[in-house]
């Protein structure tokens, strides 16, 4: 009905206890759900974006609720399965929900107001202002509207606080709350052909009437080279036609003829992956094949297992195989690794497979970046959502619709333990929770395994497979003892480095070796 009252109980990204209450307001009743965005009031100002957890008719006792703001998603950006984590590791690492919401989302998802300073249109001057707040005054007035941040910066005094707290007592300024917008999709400008050219004839016609315009019949016909056999509508990336001699102009001008048209989609534009180029993955050696048949068996009965293998032994390539099987099947795969292993050498290994499918999360990518793999990962964007994701431990906390394998490579580091701020949590310990309520199965690979990974692996609790010979049955390196102490002693050593390992750095160079 819909004069029924409704309260959203929400997520604030704050360290505050619990969830918050708040009456939804009859226009926003229709589009609220758990899991979307919500702007709410908090304090005497403040305004905060906020995840709704639940929904209920009932209000708390005793307490006068607020109304929600806005309601700012039509279909929630916090799946289900993501509030049960967020549940989970506010319980078990003993932190606030909003700590974790602070640690999930992207800061572009979760805007928060700023004060913004501006002069009262209804204020008179009539001289009482001594000389600082006439100077803060005047700066505010010549701006039209500043920032907490700007006034800051303005020189106005060592404490512009506090002359600006005796304009506001005088009615002089007045102080509102913005909620700005921090996020912008990143888009990428595609060229294709306009409808009434696509025939033969008709793009014919228009070359023809190209004779006089040599640079613009250049350009057409290298958009004809680079789209090939392409969907008509996929059209070609705008970049590589103004990398020709006066390709600006002439693309300027065969817009506005209406040959070609230009359209714009939210992608991220990184890691281009031409399909052509994707390669099946390398045949498996028998080790490698028999470990695989047993990954699987064991994947039958349990959720984790241990794949125990001595460096350079071929698991990626075991990876790469279960991943294929993964999305034959429709599935995600979340691919974890510690912020020192993720290489742009394992980025491409995997999209040398996998090509456009395969995306990546991790710090070294602008907030907007993160945002766009996010949204993708909802089917928001112009792209075709990820089937694999390559992350470090934040990627646990995306928004997978079908997860069906998540790998955590090298997960005896310590990398994946997130030490401040809170939560303080444990990557591989929570990608179990989170493939747990996917009903997912994780992979844990490592040369050398943790204690209690380890342990679990031979009290039955996960399962365990070994490779205990190198791919290609190569040599491991041979290790030589140095003596620092006596080098030092004799003086012989270069920096830091002992005569022998010089020398062996130089012979391997030598031989163009790494």
């Amino acid at each position: 009905m819909s004069g029924t009252p409704l309260y959203a109980r929400v997520i604030l990204p704050l360290a505050v206890e619990g969830t918050y209450t708040y009456q939804v307001p009859g226009p926003e009743r229709r589009k609220v759900r758990p899991g979307n965005r919500v702007l709410v009031p908090f304090g005497k100002k403040r305004i905060y974006t906020a995840i709704v957890h639940s929904l209920a008719d009932v209000p708390p006792e005793g307490i006068k609720t607020r109304e929600v703001l806005e309601v700012l998603d039509p279909d929630p950006p916090v799946t289900h399965h993501q509030l049960q984590l967020w549940d989970w590791m506010s319980s078990y690492y003993m932190c606030t929900p909003g700590e974790v919401m602070r640690a999930a989302l992207p800061s572009g998802m979760r805007p928060e107001s700023e004060s913004r300073i501006r002069v009262n249109p209804g204020w008179s001057d009539s001289g009482e202002l001594d000389p600082h707040e006439r100077l803060l005054f005047e700066v505010v007035k010549d701006q039209g509207e500043l920032t907490l941040a700007d006034l800051e910066m303005a020189g106005v005094g060592r404490s512009p606080v506090g002359v600006l707290k005796r304009l506001v007592e005088k009615g002089t300024v007045e102080i509102d709350e913005f909620v700005p917008s921090t996020f912008t999709p990143r888009q990428v400008s595609y060229i294709r052909i306009s409808a009434g050219y696509r025939s033969e004839a008709a793009l014919h016609r228009a070359m023809d009437g190209l004779g006089k315009a040599p640079r613009q019949l250049h350009v057409l016909e290298k958009f004809l080279e680079l789209s090939g056999n392409r969907d008509p509508d996929e059209g070609v990336i705008k970049g590589d036609l103004l990398s020709e001699p006066g390709g600006s102009s002439a693309l300027v001008a065969l817009l506005r003829k209406g040959i070609l048209e230009q359209v714009d989609r939210e992608q991220l534009g990184r890691y281009r992956q031409e399909e052509e180029k994707r390669r099946e993955p390398y045949m498996l050696s028998l080790e490698q094949s028999a470990v695989l048949d047993q990954l699987r068996s064991q994947f039958a009965n349990r959720q984790t297992v241990l794949l125990h293998g001595v460096a350079s032994s071929g698991k990626t390539e075991i990876y790469i195989h279960l991943i294929r099987e993964m999305l034959r099947e429709g599935k995600q795969v979340l691919y974890l690794l510690p912020e020192i292993s993720l290489t742009t050498q394992i980025i491409e290994r995997l999209r040398g497979v996998f090509g456009s499918r395969v995306g990546v999360y991790h710090s070294r990518y602008s907030d907007s970046e993160r945002v766009h793999v996010y949204r993708n990962l909802l089917g928001l964007t112009d792209e075709e959502p990820y089937g694999v994701v390559i992350g470090v431990r934040s990627a646990i906390f995306l928004p997978f619709g079908n997860l069906g394998l998540v790998v955590v490579d090298e997960e005896h580091e310590s990398t994946f333990k997130q030490q401040d701020p809170a939560p303080r949590y444990h990557a591989r310990d929570a990608a179990q929770v989170l493939a747990l309520y996917h009903n997912a199965r994780v992979l844990m690979g490592t040369a050398t395994p943790s204690f209690e990974t380890l342990f679990n692996a031979r009290t039955g609790k996960y399962g365990y497979a070994r490779m205990e010979s190198r791919f290609g049955e190569t040599s491991p390196p041979e290790i030589t003892l140095a003596n620092t102490r006596e080098a030092t002693r004799k003086k012989q050593m270069v920096s830091h480095f002992t005569p022998q390992l010089v020398q062996g750095i130089r012979e391997t160079l030598d031989a163009g070796e790494q």
